[in-house]
């Protein structure tokens, strides 16, 4: 359950110098007062014996540690893997059994699938009742507990607080009517301006609108009782606290703990980049990767058959090209939408109506029959479930699957794997601007074999990798 004595000098170290690069990596339970803490806390620091560490807030809390209030573990970063849509909370592969099931799980994070959701739905009712106006009764559902019974129940008894009574000095805050506003903290360093640039010259028309300095767009979710719920969100950057500010509209109350986990996947806040700097460097990747690279973020998706779409409709094209067939695209096949924000039109594009499209329809977007045919035939396999474009499916089986659809080939399937996926090692090796920007001092653009077999030792980061190698592409050419 926890970590091992002697505690681990690094984290000690860590611990006492409130480094940020191990925000949520570990916590550490303080056994004088019966809390858990992120590396972070600004509270004085307990003396070494009466720390307790542990690798999830799932572990401390199974030990009978409550969060802190000053740091609010609920509050750090996570880390990629370890989250709550992890396969080891509800896994894809019902041939796994139980046993297995709970064997993985406690060696990956300590704790049994069932204890590490009840402490994700309880730290996220806890976020919900401190940081927003949502009522007991919203909150209890959107934290995914069946009763308001229930959750007063499992709250009182962990946290030795009841809701209402977390809440009994918290102001009001009439901007919160419109919107719930969040934070997504993260480990610095973030480049924040790199992440809009590429989703901005990639944004889809009337579903997203990118300035230099937001995000914004529409979402369509699918609520727990079945039906579908719409709205919008924004989200900003606040550099000096190291967070995004996160804006979700009214109509995503419902299914807030889907837009925070769809946003940490997005833009990427669970990286821990100087682990992963330290991996590409020591792999020999070219060029000076902590200048350029260190704190680049994977950019991931809010819909997956979206980012599909987008992806097989630039293919062989340039950005500026695709951009343009995809807002044809949308304005043809997206439901209308009017809320807060006037430069969002448009609904997500939804596969159910391109499952049932003719693909004369597509191509007289000026779309080639062949890629009509395979958005197509994507949009039937995830309506029959038998393909699933989200963080948490098997990247490799994923890959095979959209490989197998014709008119789709690997660039393609790796780039949906890179974002829609949020798979770290991903590594589209046919690109030829990435294999341009692997030429080296010798200028020789690299074959795809070549350039697999370069990126090796940068397992199982080369997401990571394929971002800064576009970046070094980029930047050359202007």
């Amino acid at each position: 359950m926890k970590i091992p004595q002697p505690i681990p000098e690094h984290l000690l170290k860590a611990f006492y110098a409130r480094d940020r690069r191990y925000d949520g990596v570990f916590f550490t339970g303080v056994t004088s007062t019966g809390v858990y803490c992120r590396p972070v806390c600004r509270a004085r620091k307990p003396k070494r014996e009466n720390c307790v560490f542990f690798n999830t807030a799932a572990e401390a809390e199974l030990a009978d540690f409550r969060p802190c209030l000053l740091c609010r573990p609920e509050l750090a970063p996570g880390v990629s893997g370890v989250a709550p849509n992890s396969p080891f909370v509800e896994p894809e592969d019902q041939t796994l059994g139980e046993r297995q099931q709970r064997r993985n799980s406690k060696q990956a994070f300590g704790v049994t699938p069932k204890q590490w959701q009840r402490t994700q739905n309880l730290l996220l009712a806890k976020r919900l009742l401190t940081d927003t106006e949502m009522s007991v009764t919203d909150v209890a559902f959107a934290a995914g507990f069946s009763s308001v019974r229930r959750f007063n129940d499992v709250f009182k008894q962990r946290y030795q607080l009841t809701p209402t009574g977390l809440r009994k000095t918290k102001a009001q805050n009439p901007e919160q009517k419109d919107w719930l506003r969040l934070t997504l903290n993260y480990r610095p360093p973030y480049r924040w301006q790199e992440l809009l640039a590429f989703l901005a010259s990639r944004q889809i028309y009337g579903v997203e609108h990118i300035t230099d300095h937001s995000f914004a767009r529409s979402l369509a979710l699918v609520n727990r009782d079945g039906s579908t719920v719409h709205g919008e969100i924004k989200v900003t950057h606040n550099e000096a606290k190291h967070q995004l500010a996160l804006a979700v509209s009214a109509g995503l109350h419902p299914v807030i703990a889907t837009v925070i986990d769809q946003a940490k996947q997005v833009f990427d806040t669970q990286a821990q980049p100087q682990l992963i700097a330290e991996n590409l460097m020591a792999g020999k990747i070219p060029g000076n990767f902590s200048d350029k690279g260190l704190g680049l973020r994977v950019p991931g998706s809010f819909a997956g058959f979206e980012l599909a779409v987008r992806a097989v409709l630039g293919q062989q094209i340039t950005v500026k090209a695709a951009a343009t067939l995809s807002r044809r695209f949308c304005d043809r096949f997206c439901q209308p939408y009017q809320g807060i924000q006037p430069e969002l039109t448009r609904l997500p594009v939804s596969a159910h109506v391109i499952a049932h499209a003719h693909v004369d329809d597509i191509a007289s977007l000026g779309i080639i029959a062949r890629r009509a045919e395979a958005i197509i035939a994507i949009a039937q396999q995830v309506c029959s479930g038998q393909l699933v474009l989200a963080p948490g499916a098997d990247a490799e089986a994923v890959i095979n699957q959209l490989q197998a659809i014709k008119g789709i080939g690997p660039w393609t399937a790796n780039y949906v794997a890179l974002r829609a996926l949020a798979w770290p090692d991903a590594f589209p090796k046919e690109d030829i601007v990435l294999r341009k920007a692997l030429a080296g001092a010798d200028a020789i653009t690299r074959t795809a074999k070549q350039a697999e077999a370069l990126s090796q030792p940068w397992r199982p980061w080369r997401s990571y990798a394929c971002l800064y190698l576009w970046k070094i592409a980029h930047d050359q050419s202007v």
